[in-house]
């Protein structure tokens, strides 16, 4: 801090402490010219006539307390002084705008913060105050900017627009979201070659002001011209930081001088040429180029114009389109296909990029006998050769002949011809473009769908049962790959890991990074299977992806540690949504845990610790469900998101389960019944629960047929042997066997044609009657009601499978949540008593 006096006024009542002040202005030589008041009443004398650069203020002032003064210090910046065990009297000191606070003590050691205390209060405050007069300076700077009757514009150093005044906005029509971060060269009209720009940039970059006119183009398509000074603005250092175009419409002056006479006839063709190809199609392009090679034609007098394009090889020029005056003979060009060896010399003059003009056969170059044969068969007496140049490429080249007379063209054609040379072969060039990019759409749309393909085997199957628990998940990403991941991961008998996750960004790169998170992620809880703490697990992973794969990335994730012995569940959520429990008795839903922390990725050294975790039980009658934010995402039709909030009541309201299988496609089914689109964001849920005998089931059981469905038959026979042990009844176990068999057969052939998910799950269950319910991945396929018309009429439909079981069973319902079919086929053993 300089070395200015600083003006105080300590407001303090009592004397010990008036004169301690003094001594330690004395004792330390502190800069201060102080004012001492007593009171309230004396302070406010003093204020009303006297400003000052600090006040400090006593609270407990006699008269008052320093809470009276507040009205009258208005800028000041005020340090509040207050005993021991004021605290809440400082907080409320600070919210009312004290700028800082200092706490007496009995050795009034306090005193020795003091200065330290006034200098930093000062120093802030005179920064303010430079700051507010340095915005106020610039807030004059841009009002006269904006104001100023030339156009304005500010770029970076690589030449992309920062701002615009209004003035260039009228000028140019075109507004200032259109044009920021764009390249001036827009205005462009190509009336200026290339070393016309290359002197301005290398005047400017040189930190010297460049003065010149530029001819170019409205967004109308009006072409204008401009007096510009453009000048590099460098920072305190002497760094080039910007440049500075200010620019003045000369259009007026220009036309009447005369000299825009014929160039404004070349603008209106240019712009009648370059408005043909803004919006047409690449099929209808091939017919627009000929058009324009009629009005260029006939503009500048020749009598045909073609254009000639190389074949792959460069070897041979063959001619794409073509145009010729009414009165003339088109069987007079020959010339559709040409070896490049016939025109030695013209190739080799176009490979230097420039215009050939040759206004006679007689002013040919000596070593243009080849050609001069060439043009003779074709009847041509003069002739003007463009380079189709794109990107330092020469794609062939624009010819303007005449067979008539001999013809010389002045600088401003030739100069038209360059620009409309130019618009022809970006038009060409788009077509290309378009063709490839068609190519480029159809090889990537089988990347994507190889990859979507991919990603299916990565993550789990929807349906998982493993001793005591089950597990089953949905996972439907925005585009046909997505960010977000899953899974479920064995530890022992009585112990897995699973945890969901959400890498920042859709497509392919969350793709691959979700591919290469999820090995890293297997690699780590394999490493920790002796001591598999969550904590642990994310510390470790959230140094690896920092280090080598995120960058401007990162992901939330939810990892649980579920131990069936223990009946717990140990998790850590680094900024994702939280783990939530379905009560299946109540119906209720209730967010767990409490602790947390960041997302991985935001902090390459932060750390995880175990007080991040949180542990919660894991008990028979809940259903547990981990899920990704695309599902707060969803909006209805009225354009209202699902919240948070929206969530567990749309979860009590609408998803009526009673297991842990169906419940993530419910939730879905509803979500869309209720008009909900799930397509803004990648749509996850898995939901898990522990098998459980809780309530009126006698037995239950599930299985679950994976591999290809090889074990249907040692399954339909274990139903056998569960039935005739409960009931003591061959028949009935014999039709529950029959049943099921029967009803596995329709799933494999009609509802999981081609399907690569074929997981079937399959619970028997044993209450005053007999449940079989299948879950199933497959197509939806459709059972007509139990009657005997409809069995009659089976025979047209499914075959006699259907009619079997229908002719068996007590009742048959068949529900579709989603993806999901779920058939419940019941028994009633009463019916069956007589058979024993």
């Amino acid at each position: 801090m300089d070395s200015k006096l600083i003006d105080v006024l300590l407001i303090e009542d009592d004397v010990v402490d008036q004169m301690a002040f003094k001594r330690l202005v004395k004792t330390m030589e502190l800069p201060y010219n102080y004012t001492i008041a007593d009171s309230v009443a004396s302070a406010r004398k003093v204020l009303s006539t006297n400003k000052y650069d600090v006040i400090l203020a006593d609270y407990n002032l006699g008269d008052g307390t320093a809470f009276d003064l507040f009205d009258l210090v208005l800028d000041t910046p005020l340090i509040f002084v207050t005993g021991g065990g004021d605290e809440q009297i400082a907080v409320r000191a600070l919210k009312e705008g004290a700028k800082d606070y200092l706490i007496k003590d009995s050795e009034r050691s306090y005193l020795h913060l003091l200065h330290i205390t006034v200098q930093q209060v000062v120093k802030h405050q005179r920064m303010e105050e430079a700051q507010k007069k340095a915005e106020n300076k610039i807030k004059m700077l841009f009002t006269a900017v904006e104001q100023s009757s030339a156009s304005v514009v500010i770029t970076d150093t690589n030449g992309n627009i920062e701002y615009v005044n209004p003035k260039f906005v009228e000028v140019t029509g075109y507004e200032s979201a259109e044009i920021l971060g764009q390249n001036p060269r827009f205005l462009k009209t190509n009336y200026h070659d290339q070393d016309y720009y290359k002197n301005l940039w290398d005047t400017v970059k040189a930190g010297k002001t460049w003065t010149g006119e530029f001819l170019n183009k409205k967004k109308s398509g009006i072409y204008f011209w401009e007096m510009a000074s453009i000048a590099p603005v460098l920072d305190v250092d002497g760094n080039m930081t910007h440049f500075i175009a200010i620019k003045e419409d000369v259009t007026e002056q220009k036309k009447i001088s005369g000299a825009l006479e014929f160039k404004v006839k070349i603008e209106e063709l240019i712009n009648s040429i370059s408005t043909r190809f803004i919006n047409i199609t690449t099929d209808d392009l091939d017919a627009e180029v000929n058009n324009s090679l009629n009005l260029l034609g006939k503009f500048i007098d020749v009598d045909r114009a073609y254009i000639l394009t190389f074949d792959t090889k460069h070897l041979n020029l063959k001619r794409t389109h073509y145009w010729h005056d009414k009165d003339i003979d088109p069987n007079l060009l020959k010339m559709k296909n040409l070896d490049i060896q016939e025109i030695p010399w013209i190739i080799e003059q176009l490979m230097t990029m420039e215009l050939i003009m040759i206004p006679s056969l007689d002013r040919l170059h000596k070593e243009a006998q080849k050609e001069r044969k060439v043009f003779e068969e074709n009847s041509i007496k003069s002739l003007l050769l463009l380079p189709m140049v794109y990107e330092q490429n020469l794609m062939g080249v624009i010819v303007l002949d005449t067979v008539n007379d001999e013809k010389y063209w002045e600088s401003d054609t030739i100069k038209l011809l360059q620009i409309v040379g130019e618009i022809i072969v970006n038009a060409l060039q788009r077509k290309i473009a378009a063709e490839k990019i068609e190519n480029l759409y159809s090889s990537l749309k089988q990347e994507i769908e190889l990859a979507s393909s991919v990603q299916t085997y990565l993550i789990p199957q929807w349906l998982r049962h493993e001793g005591n628990i089950m597990f089953s998940s949905i996972y439907t990403p925005s585009i046909d790959i997505g960010g977000d991941l899953f899974d479920i991961l064995k530890i022992s008998e009585t112990k897995f890991v699973l945890y969901v996750g959400d890498i920042s960004g859709h497509g392919v790169k969350a793709a691959l990074m979700m591919t290469a998170v999820k090995s890293i992620i297997g690699m780590l809880i394999e490493g920790e299977k002796g001591d598999l703490s969550p904590h642990k697990i994310i510390h470790r992973l959230n140094n690896i992806l920092c280090g080598k794969l995120f960058h401007d990335d990162y992901m939330t994730i939810l990892m649980c540690v579920v131990d069936l012995e223990k009946n717990e569940i140990k998790m850590l959520n680094a900024g994702h949504p939280s783990l939530m429990e379905y009560n299946l008795q109540t119906k209720k839903v209730k967010v767990l845990g409490k602790n947390g922390s960041i997302p991985v990725g935001w902090m390459k050294n932060h750390i995880y610790t175990k007080n991040d975790e949180d542990l919660v039980s894991f008990d028979e009658d809940k259903i547990y469900i981990v899920y990704t934010d695309g599902i707060f995402e969803c909006e209805n039709s009225d354009g209202n998101q699902l919240g948070m909030d929206g969530f567990q009541s749309f979860m009590e309201k609408q998803t009526n389960v009673q297991n842990c299988l169906t419940l993530p496609y419910k939730f879905k089914q509803n979500l869309i019944d209720n008009n909900y689109d799930i397509s803004s964001d990648d749509f996850t849920m898995l939901s898990f629960q522990k098998s459980s005998l809780k309530g009126k089931s006698k037995f239950k059981k599930v299985f679950v047929l994976n591999s290809l469905l090889k074990n249907t038959g040692p399954i339909g026979h274990e139903c056998f042997e569960i039935i005739f042990e409960h009931f003591n009844n061959t028949q009935l176990a014999t039709k529950v066997e029959l049943v099921f068999n029967e009803y596995m057969n329709n799933i494999i052939e009609h509802g999981l044609q081609l399907r690569k998910d074929t997981v079937i799950a399959v619970q028997l269950e044993i209450t005053d009657i007999i449940t079989m319910t299948f879950w199933d991945r497959g197509f939806d396929w459709e059972i007509p009601a139990k009657s005997e018309e409809d069995i009659a009429s089976l025979n047209k439909f499914r075959g006699m499978g259907i009619q079997i079981i229908l002719s068996l069973v007590t009742k048959l319902t068949k529900n579709r949540f989603d993806e999901v079919n779920e058939a419940i086929i019941e028994f009633d053993p009463e019916k069956f008593k007589d058979e024993i």
